[in-house]
């Protein structure tokens, strides 16, 4: 190991090395730069390329090449050692026998795991098939490692424990979870997404499900199913594919931020190196801390549905709140990056070349869902302004208070004196990050139809008789405990009454009513399915016959439940308005 450490040393100068990572300036022989590691106005950072060492002067970092990209990187020293020997094209073996540590272990096993996902993708024709029919390259396939986990319970286990692997590790790496008849896999019959840490280690997987064969006729499985947190792996500090993005956010100055692992790996194949992936998860505070040292320029493009106008808006917020310039791309109704890519690589460019600042997104957004002028303005102070109210620039502010005034026909002085009654971040205990996206469409369906139901009671008040009726009827649903607390919300009863005046029926309010509770039961149904699923899952795997046979039946019973209220709801002016 030495000599490998050795060599690159030779091979790389630490000025090289840390100007890639910060800006330095010559001071005579040495260089000099503002410490990455604390804040100061006047360089106190201090490099020698004689001694090929680093010192501060003002926090007392100091090091190696090695000790720079760990704290910069927050890596530990292998996962350093990798990057820059990727750097300095010099090959590192790591031993495969004897003894190691609980991380190297943990490594090891999903690297083993890894190189199987692989090979069972090229023997899997038609797996194979599906992801270049999806646009992939060959080349993108290899290079982003996806694979192909078998539909059998315990294949990945019994290879992994054959080659030396110890179950408890396999199971602390999250692979398998234990039963009392032992492991089982934790991923079967799916398209394997490889999540590396940011020096390019396997720490996660996210699985795709191609072969439902193992789980039942009655048991529909998650579209994506990620690993567990595990003493490698934090879903809330690790972005997929940063570890590939990161020279291509320092050459384009930005990063793209897009929703899956099939809109990455096509972002990638169309030349846009510099696009990272949320995974299913949402963006968060350290996944941001580690794209600031590269850049503060994102630009956003998630899926244009409701869910992903709702991610976009609450990452924005927590962006803004960190200091980033947040652009969103649209994209076209009901298409994602990965449809646009495979459809026309060159359409990419340009959605992202006309990507606009998350305030102007919005307006556009809001002024195409609005229903009149009213609804508008009001929309607008809502969503938009908590937005501006985030920008550190006063001149950045300043700007879009003009084009909101513009927007709206209104006087600037009414645009300040609303966003003076905004919120700001110490009078908003909520994290900023979950302001809501506006119009009630972009709620979730749940949130969106007891909104709608409060609204109406709001408007109701008077016809006591109907009022407690209705009332009782949503506590029965929701439990007494959850409607008091949205009562004790006056924003959102606010915004109930608002939003009963956008329903536009012509049955009348029992009908409505009636309409708005089928729906809610069937959203609440279709939950109650997804956890019978998993609990299905487990008792076949534990083989409890009759608690599986029980479960299943309650599963039957459920879903022609949901399938009836689903066709009474076709018919109903709520479903048919929204």
């Amino acid at each position: 190991m030495a000599t490998t450490v050795e060599t690159i040393k030779e091979r790389l100068s630490i000025n090289d090395v840390l100007a890639s990572y910060i800006k330095i300036e010559k001071a005579g022989i040495n260089f000099k730069a503002r410490c990455p590691f604390h804040n100061e106005k006047t360089p106190s950072f201090f490099i020698s390329p004689a001694r090929n060492t680093f010192y501060c002067f003002g926090c007392g970092a100091k090091g190696d090449i090695f000790e720079f990209v760990e704290r910069f990187e927050g890596l530990d020293f292998p996962g350093a050692l990798k990057i820059l020997a990727e750097r300095a094209n010099v090959p590192i073996v790591f031993e495969k026998k004897g003894e190691r540590d609980e991380r190297e272990k943990l490594f090891n096993v999903l690297e083993d795991a890894t190189s199987y996902f692989e090979k069972n993708l090229e023997a899997n024709k038609k797996a194979k098939d599906y992801l270049l029919d999806r646009g992939l390259s060959e080349e993108t396939i290899k290079r982003f490692r996806v694979g192909y986990a078998l539909p059998e319970w315990r294949a990945l286990a019994t290879y992994l424990v054959e080659i030396g692997h110890k179950p408890d590790v396999i199971e602390k790496a999250g692979l398998t979870k234990a039963v009392p008849q032992g492991h089982y896999d934790r991923f079967r019959g799916r398209i394997m997404f490889p999540i590396n840490d940011v020096s390019g280690r396997v720490v996660a997987y996210s699985g795709r499900i191609f072969d439902k064969s193992l789980e039942g006729e009655n048991s529909t499985p998650g579209k994506y199913i990620n690993s567990p947190e595990t003493a490698l792996y934090r879903k809330s500090k690790i972005l997929y594919g940063f570890d590939k993005a990161r020279e291509g956010i320092r050459k384009w100055t930005f990063a793209i931020v897009v929703e899956g692992q099939m809109d990455l790996l096509l972002s990638h194949q169309a030349l846009y190196n510099n696009t990272v992936a949320l995974s299913g998860t949402a963006l968060t505070s350290e996944q941001l801390g580690s794209m600031s040292h590269l850049t503060n320029r994102l630009v956003l493009s998630l899926d244009s549905d409701a869910a992903g106008l709702s991610a976009s808006g609450k990452s924005a917020s927590l962006a803004l709140k960190e200091g980033f310039n947040v652009k969103v791309a649209r994209l076209a109704q009901g298409k994602d990056p990965a449809d646009i890519i495979k459809e026309d690589p060159a359409s990419w460019k340009e959605v992202i070349k006309n990507a606009k600042h998350v305030v102007e997104f919005y307006l556009d957004v809001l002024g195409d869902r609005a229903k009149d002028p009213r609804s508008y303005k009001l929309l607008v102070t809502e969503t938009v302004l908590p937005y501006v109210k985030l920008i550190k620039s006063a001149v950045d502010r300043s700007h879009f208070i003009s084009l909101i005034a513009e927007r709206l026909k209104v006087p600037q002085s009414a645009i300040e004196e609303e966003l003076n009654k905004t919120p700001s971040e110490n009078e908003e205990k909520a994290p900023v990050s979950e302001f809501k996206v506006g119009a009630p469409t972009l709620l979730t369906r749940q949130e969106m139809i007891v909104k709608y139901i409060l609204g109406i009671l709001e408007s109701n008040k008077s016809d006591e008789v109907f009022y407690r009726d209705v009332e009782a009827k949503l506590k029965e649903k929701l439990g007494t405990e959850e409607v008091e607390r949205l009562y004790s919300k006056e924003d959102f009863i606010n915004e109930a009454a608002y939003a009963v005046e956008e329903l536009k029926v012509t049955s009348s309010r029992e009908e409505i009513v009636e309409d708005l509770l089928l729906n809610l039961s069937s959203v609440m149904s279709k939950d109650k399915l997804m956890k019978l699923k998993e609990e299905i899952t487990e008792a076949e795997i534990n083989k409890e016959e009759q608690k599986m046979r029980d479960l299943m039946k309650t599963y039957q019973d459920l879903s022609k439940e949901v399938a009836r209220a689903e066709q009474q709801l076709k018919q109903s002016d709520f479903s048919k308005s929204n």
